[in-house]
């Protein structure tokens, strides 16, 4: 009898042990790797992206199939120069996250912006290279580059650490037909989605999002 209470208490003690073990030690994080299909970015569609999507015929988030998985790329703080220099003049451009600790940044590459007067021209370029900027931390990420084919039109952030970008692609036809991508810092991936819709086409004019209507931007002579 001695002997099995004192197996009772040995049985009693390690138990507690584990339980205290397990409440002092953090769980790990959940790491959802595998991508929403775009169903469930709808709150998205129906407001910063309405206007982009509106462009579209049939435009429906359900049509959209995942066809590609790439990585965000580092960049070094130098390559992109001054930061508060580039907020100084990007900054109506700038698609800052809710808690305004990041920026994507989708046009200072392609417009090359100057400010004269009051007045903004552009030096354009074909090309467009995506990036998302975190200043506390001078941190850069290379997120997307385009040639003349395609691009990105617009962008809304979903929460602080997950943004959606929908832009065209030229097709066969020469028509545009919608892109979208969603990117995800806890995983560092941006997933990639095109609409096997073949009649969602891009109107006879390419979308131009607001912010860069207002600035009434003048190419560069």
């Amino acid at each position: 009898m001695r002997y099995l209470l004192l197996l009772f208490i040995i049985i009693a003690a390690s138990c507690k042990s584990g339980d205290k073990k397990s409440a002092d030690t953090p769980a790990a994080p959940v790491t959802d790797t595998k991508p929403a299909g775009l169903a469930a970015y709808q709150q998205a569609f129906d407001g910063p992206l309405k206007a982009w999507a509106s462009t579209f015929t049939g435009f429906n988030p359900a049509n959209f199939t995942l066809d590609d998985t790439t990585d965000f790329g580092n960049t070094e703080p130098d390559e992109m120069g001054d930061i508060n220099e580039l907020v100084k003049i990007y900054k109506p451009l700038l698609y800052y996250s809710p808690d305004s600790s990041a920026f994507i940044d989708m046009y200072s590459a392609q417009m090359g912006l100057q400010v004269i007067n009051g007045q903004y021209y552009s030096e354009g370029d074909v090309d467009q290279a995506i990036y998302l900027c975190r200043p506390a931390k001078s941190s850069w990420k290379k997120l997307l580059f385009y040639g003349p084919s395609a691009g990105m039109e617009e962008a809304a952030w979903v929460n602080d650490s997950t943004f959606i970008m929908g832009g065209i692609f030229f097709n066969d036809d020469g028509k545009r037909v919608p892109i979208v991508a969603v990117g995800n810092e806890a995983t560092q991936k941006i997933f990639h989605y095109s609409c096997k819709d073949t009649a969602c086409v891009q109107g006879e004019e390419r979308y131009t999002a607001e912010r860069v209507r207002k600035l009434n931007i003048k190419e560069m002579e």
